[in-house]
């Protein structure tokens, strides 16, 4: 799988949110002081919920894994929630970890589980977290809308085109394996005969349903606890700017910056911050960002480091992604 580099997407990201936060404080008269005098305990708070987002989808992640007979550790599960998550925070409209992820399911996994079946524990997860986050936009913004207010227009209609999208890709998915023609034209543009990816999708199909049906709730359950750990995020910021927002309207900010993360900018730039600035004051908004996205930026660095240096996955100079892991060879994606 060709990336772009890692290094110049960090770069370039952390730099543009950076600038479009100080522009933004400026135009809005925030209270950087205020941001500037935080304390370390509010500080390692964040820190400590930006984490419990991570491990909660994390053990779903080793929950799913384990139903579908694929064998990873739970340190494996979080690093690939890390490095998903790292890589998602760099690259436009906050989607970039999926494919990451499924690569990384793969090739962690110990019995050489195919790419069809973890590719639907990735989706199955992904999807769900949007449909379910972009719903709360529509339900939360329900009144604004009714009252003919047009400030969330915006994320109202991005909520739309997300759930319209996602499914409509899902039903796709779901009845291309049976479709000769879409073979074809996969196998065409992709140099992989149609029986290997009649394998994989008829893999996909199989774990999709085995996970749905008997344990969507557990992917439902854990993706509200995640929202909520990202909605006390957002009051933790709005307590430290003294705006003491309720958790339902931290809710309501957090879900409305995340249906306007598919921003085409790194990190979801722009409508992120305008999706959080329809509930809450500037000062609470860059409080936010920074507790939330550079925070999230810096345990998946993390994490990513520690996946370079001690799993021997690595990023190749020819934009590739590469790796070993117990022995095996290195093989590119």
């Amino acid at each position: 799988m060709l990336m772009v580099s890692f290094r110049a997407w960090t770069v370039v990201s952390t730099i543009l949110i950076f600038i479009i936060l100080i522009i933004y404080g400026f135009l809005f008269e925030a209270e950087f002081e205020t941001i500037l005098r935080v304390s370390w305990i509010l500080a390692i708070l964040g820190f400590t919920l930006n984490f419990a987002m991570i491990l909660i989808t994390s053990i779903r992640l080793y929950v799913l894994c384990r139903i579908l007979h694929v064998d990873i550790g739970l340190l494996d599960s979080i690093i690939i929630r890390g490095v998903g998550m790292f890589t998602s925070h760099i690259t436009p409209t906050l989607i970039g970890g999926e494919p990451v992820r499924a690569i990384l399911l793969q090739k962690l996994s110990r019995n050489n589980s195919s790419i069809g079946l973890v590719s639907s524990i990735v989706f199955i997860e992904t999807y769900l977290d949007v449909i379910i986050c972009n719903f709360l936009t529509l339900l939360l913004g329900f009144t604004d809308i009714a009252g003919r207010s047009i400030k969330v227009t915006l994320p109202y209609l991005a909520a739309l085109y997300q759930i319209v999208s996602w499914t409509i890709i899902l039903l796709v998915g779901l009845h291309s394996v049976s479709n000769s023609k879409i073979l074809g034209f996969l196998s065409r543009h992709t140099r992989i005969g149609i029986d290997k990816i009649r394998f994989e999708g008829r893999e996909f199909i199989q774990g999709f349903r085995k996970i749905l049906r008997p344990y969507g709730l557990l992917v439902i359950f854990t993706s509200i606890c995640s929202l909520l750990a990202g909605a006390l995020i957002f009051m933790l910021a709005s307590f430290i700017s003294r705006e003491h927002l309720s958790l339902n309207a931290s809710l309501k900010g957090f879900v409305f910056a995340s249906s306007l993360g598919v921003s085409p900018l790194p990190g979801g730039a722009l409508g992120v911050e305008y999706g959080a600035s329809l509930i809450a004051n500037a000062t609470t908004v860059i409080m936010w960002r920074f507790m939330s996205y550079y925070m999230l930026l810096l345990i998946g660095g993390l994490i990513t480091i520690y996946t370079v240096r001690k799993l021997n996955i690595i990023i190749s100079n020819k934009n590739s992604l590469k790796a070993k892991h117990n022995g095996g060879y290195a093989e590119s994606i």
